[in-house]
């Protein structure tokens, strides 16, 4: 006889078992295509559901139905391997078959890859629903069952339960079997995973591992392979910044040589790099060597490397040796040769020629007239005669061909120089300074390293300034390394790692590479597990990276856990996972059972490394250890960490003998060693050392290593550097060099350290071109003397009277024709001979078309002759030629379209007249008869009658027309019998539902899951509590569920001190405290207070009355008396009118005033006798005076009779969803909520019952109902549960099957219908029937044209007139014709023939044949026709005796010898030169021929602007100068010079006065001086007022408060926090503001408000008492540096740690928006 439970696992076995071949059909063949039904359910896969190693991309996979013994499919997508939608479709209950899932059937889900069909199961299990969703989220399970290749899945083997013995292939679905005996404990050798009776077979113990030494994953101790071999070991170079790298390779073997460096590895390229050994496609340009320099002759445009080809420098001149300019230097000729001209060239011989340029020895017979003056370039001795036609000499370079040759020197003085060419520029890298010409070759300065062997190397560098800094040295660069080389730069694969290997050490290093034989094997500890739950809760603790460096983490497994003062483990994190922060999970306030930190209490963390356990001691800013307090939604950060290995059992200590704390008893080192740190501990020295522990230089030199501070200035190259000095006092004054020697050309008066570069000053003539000049000079004194330069020949063309030195420029007078016009135009000549000859323009070419016999000169209008036909109407017209060749062809128009009915094949012109033929069907009886086609094309359509509508019955699928004879389909179940029956169907789909009757109810023992109809047979499981002592005894329940809940007896009220939040039963033993000051010295202390609430308020003295009349009301005071010892009044007193100083004496007021009172020790009369008793003017305090009550107010003066003792309060369970809710109860426990109501269906015969549902909501039912179950359905049936598809929703629309609109989804008829109408439905078609709804196929295309057949356009196949017709219009339509008619579009044969010429019959050049004037006309012009007259006009035609011969001299009236007379320019003009002539004032200017009154005269003085006596109006300076001593004159900065008389730019540093020592409370980091507000010494401790180990000594708290007291207090306040908590983090916050009092110093604060809200917008309100606020991941907003905002918004819910520079009370956040 089974048991009930045996019986559920057996029949649950049973249906699994039958499934396969009760519902399933092995069809290998699955149809993945659906239907849309119009109601769908969507199932989105996602996460853990994509992982699978079945589905590739492209696989089917698709939710099914089993209907009539086939799986349809009911929706399905193509596999992606990423998050898809999957659309599954249900029933549409219009139709009358089933198409779709129906409510609540289970969704199947199958898929299809590879040949083989899967079954798909998922958790949870899916229902439809209409347009309901499910979210598969986990890992798909696939079962295969068939393929196509014929096999069968399924479990093979017989001694199973699910044994298939149509299985021919096993697919691990065989899990029940009958009793094996074996080894059934799996952590053995000898496990029997198929076995399910020990039989004592365990004997080996299993260590589970890879196996196999080929492996990287192999280990030594493992006998079990566990399947973790997954890396072959591959040796070679891992590291991939080698060559040698072998991607392949996970095992370094140390063949890693090369270190890759990527380039240009081709040497014929310019981007070749010389260290590259990998070619990374960055070679682009080919090397091409040659000569770069475009300056020279071997210059090479495509060279791009200088190959030292240049050679010769090309340099223009005249290269012929005869010729009289030959240049002897010349490279390249330049035509500029001038033919040598013998003859005498002396004037002063009568052989003299003029014309000469080279002397041939002909100067014979002496002129008597000459030049007399000896000091003339052309002084001729044995002239008697002076002609005036003496030349001063001009000293100077007279050779064109040198560098500074000078066109007025007409003497030699051997100054002459060559071109030298170079770079000019001394900034470039190539700059010559010898070079006068700059030839473009120069290179700019690239600074950088130019030796490869350093980091620093630069291959375009052509320069190194010493730029090469870091040596390459190759090495190991990993810190964790072994080897590490820690001057190495480049890592070249050589680390290894020493440490433990093996695996059962407590030291076992994962990353080591070699054993050093280090393993240590203490007592293993029991390692805790990893926290993977969530209390709804956290705060969040950040380690910063110094932190995290400072903890032995040694490999990727290690992980950091938090355990609660309860030592429940409350969070964790895996150092993989690691960003930076931790999450500490809090106590679930909603539940009864501590799951987490309680708030206020400390938490400890713990790392797991390798098998080792070590405590983590976190460490405040200052390294100093400090606590970890729990606080819900906090952030806390830790800069600095420490730890000590766990002592398991173990002798641990520190080893170290050269520590202080050095235990030499000890076993294991449990890193707890300290060492002594030698240095100075005196905070007031100058190298004080914080992190100094020993007040001596070293272990050897006890002596005091403290160092006075000594102020001065530090800086070694200063006038004033104090070798005493340690600490720089801003007094420097740095070294200037330079002349110091006020006497000296180079005197510098900011120099303090002669530099001995002083230089004499000498006066004199500084300028080259002067006679005087003084190349020794450093001053010029003006006293210049100049040549006058001209020419001084008068027989010259430029003769210059004024000139008194030759420069040469002397022009002889060549004679010859002029005008440039002339035909014989001379350029040489300077002086017209009346030889000129016109020139006369035309075509010189005989055999042109238009050549011209007079013409001289070819003006390149020569036409060729060109044959060809020049017809103006024939088709071949040529407008190119001018002669005809008799090659013209007429036109002849007609059709010349040869597919035309009309086609002219002589034709050569179409005329438009071609008639073509239309095509369509023309028999008038078909469906696409056109009656426009004259020719059948055989597409005519033979008219078929019948049922046209595709979802009727009788559906015709030849007819083309319906005939109104359609019948529709109505699916259903057509069986009476049947749970589903349909009465409206006429064709059965196979959905029958035979009625089965049993147990409905699936939590019942004898649940039938075939019946569908209730026989009230079912046997109920009732679980629950069954002891009847327990609290939640439940008396209905046959099974016990282990729920029952036992009284546990003590103080149940939380505001109790010895509340215990276990108890559930009151025992009358709560204790319960009395808050109030316990500090003796407090003037409100309470004796009877036995627990400290905060509130104890210190003694300030002073005037407490705040009153008009009294002067020093202190805000402050508390205390009306001078000081502690001195009781007297310390009020000053203004009375005035007795009348307006109302006072209150009564005590019990706020404002009592006792000196007024007579009844009070305090009583005065002076005071009294000046102000008026007033009971208007007193003001109370109301509240509970009862010091043991539950609301006791301790600043009441007046008992309102409020008070609540605490024995008087009623706690209970104030939760309405539970059985014990007490709607009494004050104060909630939540240990008294034990039985949660849940509603529901109770009755376990009903098919709807609800296990869980302890009050029963009369919702049961028993037997399944079939029919309509949608609310909105025609035909909704409120007595049917199960939906049987027959609904009915209430479509309007047309029901006639036989209309054209017929809906088949329609239920009510709405008298829509419409009739078949035939005809051209395309509104486009020009046939288009605007009544037709159905296509007949007869639609013709709208063809537009014009439809005039007389007009020009004539469109025969244009069925539809545009508008675009053209009337034939008759003209010349030949384009290039006189008569041309733009509006003709016939030609009639009247074309004129353009003949171009001028027209006009004045014109000079009128021509009678020509018709169309080309504007060649040239009037008759008059005017001097003479070409060797001065005025000569070359437009002239007719002359007019208006010629004037030509008369030479200077023409420019500007100029200073301007001759009135001249029409000729004989180039011997001068220009006007402006200036002083006065050769003894201040500007003279000896170039000057006409004064301008603008001389100045010599003013001496001071004339640097730098002086001290600076005079602005001196131009000469005497050496009269005195200056000032220049610095930085501000004194608010640190660069501060009182000896300073102006300010130099020095300032840079403000000055920020401060307290520079970080021991003081005062100190400020920013400051840069010390102004002695160094007070108060920092002394670290609790300085939290409701701590338990406040220390009242403490200024600076150390973080090291507990508040356990406080826990007990905060215990009563754990519902509103609940609800707080549920508010912000749901949020649902209300806009009610939470306020927050921010102190001095740091806060720690949660954002409140719902949404994000940017940070400055946020704080703008109290922004300037803001001094920083971070974020958990360290960015920050700093208002002192701008809007400068790391931060962005605050995030709801999230922690910040905020600066306060004051304090501000109950602050809360505004709404910006």
């Amino acid at each position: 006889m089974m048991n009930s439970s045996t019986l559920v696992r057996f029949l649950t076995t049973f249906i699994i078992f039958l499934f396969p071949f009760l519902s399933y059909s092995q069809d290998c063949e699955l149809d993945f295509t659906y239907g849309l039904t119009g109601s769908n359910m969507t199932i989105m896969i996602r996460g853990g559901a994509l992982e699978n190693d079945i589905l590739n991309n492209g696989d089917s996979i698709g939710a099914f139905m089993y209907l009539n013994d086939v799986w349809v499919c009911v929706g399905s997508v193509e596999w992606t391997g990423e998050q898809q939608v999957l659309a599954v479709w249900g029933n549409d209950f219009s139709s009358e078959y089933q198409d779709g899932l129906m409510p609540l059937d289970t969704i199947r889900i199958k898929a299809q890859s590879g040949g083989v069909v899967y079954d798909v199961s998922y958790s949870p299990t899916a229902v439809f629903y209409q347009d309901g969703v499910h979210l598969i989220n986990t890992a798909l399970e696939f079962t295969p069952y068939c393929d196509d290749s014929g096999s069968i899945f399924g479990c093979t083997d017989s001694s199973y339960f699910e044994y298939n013995p149509n299985a021919t292939v096993d697919n691990g679905s065989c899990t029940s079997i009958n009793e094996i005996l074996g080894c059934t404990i799996a952590s053995y050798v000898e496990y029997n995973p198929d076995a399910t009776v020990f039989d004592g077979s365990c004997e080996t113990f299993a260590v589970f591992g890879c196996t196999n030494i080929n492996y990287l994953e192999f280990d030594s101790n493992a006998n079990v392979d566990d399947g973790t071999c997954f890396n072959l070991i591959v040796e070679g170079c891992t590291d991939e910044n080698y060559v040698e790298y072998n991607f392949e390779a996970n095992l370094d073997d140390g063949s890693c040589d090369t270190y890759i460096i990527y380039g240009c590895t081709n040497a014929d390229f310019i981007e070749f790099l010389v260290t590259a050994n990998i070619d990374d496609g960055s070679c682009s340009i080919p090397i091409v060597y040659g000569c770069m320099d475009d300056l020279y002759l071997e210059y090479n445009p495509d060279a791009n490397i200088q190959d030292n080809s240049c050679i010769t420098f090309t340099v223009y001149g005249c290269m012929d040796s005869e010729a009289f300019n030959y240049s002897e230097n010349a490279t390249v000729d330049d035509g500029t040769c001038i033919a040598a001209i013998y003859g005498c060239t002396s004037s002063n011989y009568e052989e003299y020629n003029p014309d000469a340029n080279t002397n041939d020895g002909s100067c014979f017979t002496v002129l008597n007239s000459g030049c007399t003056d000896i000091f003339s370039l052309n002084y001729n001795p044995l002239a008697e005669i002076d002609d005036g036609s003496c030349i001063n000499i001009s000293f100077g370079c007279d050779d064109p061909n040198a560098f500074n040759y000078d066109s007025t020197a007409n003497v030699n003085d051997g100054s002459c120089v060559d071109f030298i060419y170079g770079c000019v520029d001394p900034q470039a890298f190539n700059y010559i300074i010898d070079a006068n010409v700059d030839d473009g070759s120069c290179i700019p300065i690239i600074n950088g390293c130019m030796d490869q062997a350093y980091m620093e190397y630069n291959s375009e560098a052509n320069t190194d300034p010493g730029l090469c800094d870091m040596l390459i040295v190759y090495g190991c660069m990993d810190l964790k390394a072994s080897n590490f080389q820690i001057d190495a730069n480049i890592n070249d694969g050589s680390c290894y790692y020493n440490g433990c290997l093996d695996t059962l050490a407590v030291n076992f290093e994962s990353y080591a590479t070699v054993d050093d034989g280090s393993c240590l094997y203490i007592t293993q500890c029991s390692l805790p597990e990893q926290y993977n739950g969530n209390t709804g809760q956290n705060m969040i603790v950040g380690f910063l990276p110094s932190a995290i460096d400072s903890l032995p983490i040694t490999n990727e497994d290690a992980y950091i856990v938090a355990f609660s003062n309860l030592g429940i483990l409350v969070g964790s994190i895996q150092m993989t996972d690691f960003d930076g922060t931790l999450a500490i999970w809090g106590d679930d306030m909603g539940t009864s059972q501590i799951d987490g930190a309680e708030p206020f209490s400390e938490i400890s963390l713990q790392l797991v490394n390798s098998n080792v356990l070590y405590d983590i001691v976190p460490l405040d800013s200052n390294k100093v250890q400090t606590e970890l307090i729990y606080f819900g939604n906090n952030v806390v950060l830790f800069p600095y960490a420490n730890y000590q290995i766990v002592d398991c059992g173990n002798d641990m200590g520190c080893t170290d003998s050269l520590a202080i704390n050095f235990d030499p008893l000890v076993e294991f080192d449990d890193n707890s060693c300290y060492y002594a740190v030698y240095g100075c501990m005196d905070p007031y020295s100058f190298n004080y050392n914080p992190l100094a522990n020993v007040n001596q230089v070293s272990s050897e030199d006890s002596s005091n290593p403290c160092i006075g501070i000594v102020e001065g200035c530090t800086i070694y190259e200063s006038i004033n550097f104090d070798e005493s000095a340690n600490v720089n006092d801003g007094s420097c004054i740095p070294f200037t060099y330079g002349c110091m020697d006020s006497d000296a050309f180079n005197f510098n008066p900011f120099a303090n350290i002669e530099d001995g570069s002083c230089t004499e000053l000498l006066q004199g003539c500084m300028q080259e071109s002067a006679l005087n000049y003084c190349d020794s000079c450093n001053v010029d004194n003006g006293n210049c003397n100049y040549p006058i330069f001209g020419c001084t020949e008068e027989t010259a063309i430029n003769f210059n009277e004024l000139a008194n030195t030759d420069d040469g420029s002397c022009v002889a007078i060549i004679l010859g024709c002029t005008q440039s016009s002339a035909f014989n135009y001379d350029s040489n000549a300077n002086q017209n001979d009346g030889s000129c000859i016109a020139v006369i323009y035309g075509c010189t070419n005989s055999d042109a078309f238009n050549y011209n016999s007079y013409a001289n000169t070819d003006d390149g209008s020569c036409i060729p002759v060109v044959f060809g036909c020049t017809s103006l109407t024939a088709l071949n017209f040529d407008i190119s030629a001018n002669t005809d060749n008799f090659s013209c062809i007429e036109p002849l128009y007609g059709c010349i379209e040869s597919f035309a009915l009309n086609f002219c094949d002589s034709c050569n012109v179409g005329d438009e007249s071609c008639i073509y033929p239309i095509l369509g069907c023309t028999q008038e009886s078909s469906l696409n008869y056109s009656a426009l086609a004259n020719t059948d094309d055989g597409s005519c359509i033979e008219i078929v009658m019948g049922c046209t509508q595709s979802s009727a019955f009788n559906y015709d699928s030849n007819a083309n027309q319906n005939d109104g004879s359609c019948i529709a389909v109505v699916y259903g179940c057509t069986d009476s019998t049947s749970l589903n029956y349909n009465n409206i169907a006429n064709i059965d789909n196979d959905s029958c539902i035979e009625i089965v009757y049993g147990c409905t109810s699936p939590s019942a023992i004898n649940y039938n899951p075939l019946a569908n109809q209730s026989d009230f047979s079912c046997i109920a499981q009732i679980i629950g509590c069954t002891n009847p002592e327990a609290l939640n005894y439940n008396p209905f329940a046959n099974f016990d569920d282990q729920s029952c809940v036992y009284s546990i007896p003590g103080c149940i009220n939380p505001f109790a001190m010895n509340f215990n939040p276990n108890a559930n039963l009151s025992d009358g033993s709560c204790i319960f405290p009395i808050y109030g000051c316990t500090n003796e010295f407090a003037i409100n202390y309470l004796s009877i207070a036995t627990i400290d609430n905060g509130s104890c308020i210190e003694p300030v003295y002073g005037c407490i009355y705040n009153y008009p009349f009294v002067l020093n009301y202190n805000t402050e005071a508390n205390v009306n008396q001078v000081g502690p010892e001195d009781f007297s009044d310390p009020c000053l007193y203004d009375f005035g009118l007795r009348s307006s100083n109302q006072v209150c004496v009564d005590p019990s007021a706020e404002n009592y005033f006792p000196l007024a009172d007579l009844n009070s020790d305090l009583y005065n009369p002076f005071v009294a006798s000046n102000v008026l008793i007033s009971y208007d003017v007193c003001q109370f305090i109301y509240g509970c005076m009862d010091p043991i009550a539950y609301n006791y107010n301790f600043e009441a003066g007046i008992d309102d009779g409020s008070c609540i003792q605490y024995e008087d309060l009623i706690v209970g369970c104030l939760n309405e969803n539970y059985f014990e809710y007490d709607s009494l109860a004050d104060i909630q426990n939540e240990s008294l909520c034990m039985t949660f109501v849940l509603e529901g269906c109770t009755d376990f015969n009903a098919i709807n019952i609800d296990i869980n549902a302890n009050v029963d909501d009369a919702s049961c039912y028993y037997n399944f109902i079939p029919g309509c179950t949608y609310e909105n359905a025609q035909n909704y049936d409120i007595q049917a549960n199960l939906d049987d598809g027959s609904c009915i929703l209430t479509i309007m629309g047309c029901m006639d099957i036989n209309a054209y609109n017929f809906n088949s989804s329609a239920s009510q008829d709405d008298g829509s219908c419409v009739e078949y109408i035939y005809g051209c439905t395309n509104s486009l078609a020009y046939n288009y029937y605007e009544l037709a709804n159905t296509d007949d196929y007869s639609c013709e295309n709208v063809l537009y044209g014009c439809t005039d057949s007389s007009a020009f356009n004539y469109n025969h196949l244009a069925n539809t007139d545009d508008g675009t017709c053209i009337a034939i219009i008759e003209g010349c339509t030949v384009f290039n014709s006189l008569n041309f008619d733009f509006s003709a579009n016939l030609d009639d044969g009247s074309c004129i023939a353009i003949v171009m010429g001028c027209t006009d019959s004045s014109a000079y050049n009128f021509n009678e044949s020509a018709n169309v004037n080309d504007n060649s006309c040239q009037p008759i012009i008059y005017g001097c026709t003479d070409i060797n007259a001065f005025n000569y006009d070359s437009y002239a035609l007719e002359d007019d005796g208006s010629c004037i011969e030509y008369v030479y001299g200077c023409t420019n009236s500007l100029s200073f010898n301007y001759d009135q007379q001249a029409n000729t320019d004989d180039f011997t003009c001068e220009n006007v030169l402006y200036g002083c002539t006065d050769s003894s004032a201040f500007n003279y200017n000896y170039l000057a021929n006409t004064d301008d009154e603008s001389c100045i005269s010599i003013v001496e003085g001071c004339d640097d602007f730098t002086a001290v006596n600076y005079d602005s109006s001196v131009n000469v300076d005497d050496g009269s100068c005195e200056y000032t001593i220049g610095g930085c004159i501000n004194n608010l900065y640190l660069e501060f010079n009182p000896d300073a008389q102006f300010s130099d730019g020095t300032c840079q540093t403000l000055l920020i006065p401060g307290c520079e020592n970080s021991l003081f409370i005062e100190f400020d980091p920013l400051a840069n001086i010390d102004d002695g507000t160094c007070e108060t010494p920092r002394v670290g401790g609790c300085t939290s007022l409701i701590a338990d180990n406040f220390n009242y000594l403490a200024n600076d708290d150390d973080g090291s408060c507990t508040f356990n007291d406080v826990m007990n207090e905060l215990s009563s306040a754990n519902d509103s926090l609940i609800e707080l908590n549920d508010l912000v983090i749901n949020c649902s916050a209300t806009l009610e503001p939470i306020y927050l009092d921010l102190v001095e110093g740091w806060n720690t604060i949660g954002f409140t408000l719902r949404s994000p809200q940017d940070v400055v917008e946020t704080l703008a309100p109290i922004v300037d008492q803001i001094k920083i606020i971070k974020n958990n991941d360290g960015q920050f907003y700093w208002p002192e540096m701008g809007p400068f905002n790391q931060i962005g918004d605050f995030i709801p819910g999230q922690g910040y740690l905020l600066k306060m520079n004051s304090f501000i009370e109950s602050y809360y956040f505004p709404i910006t928006d």
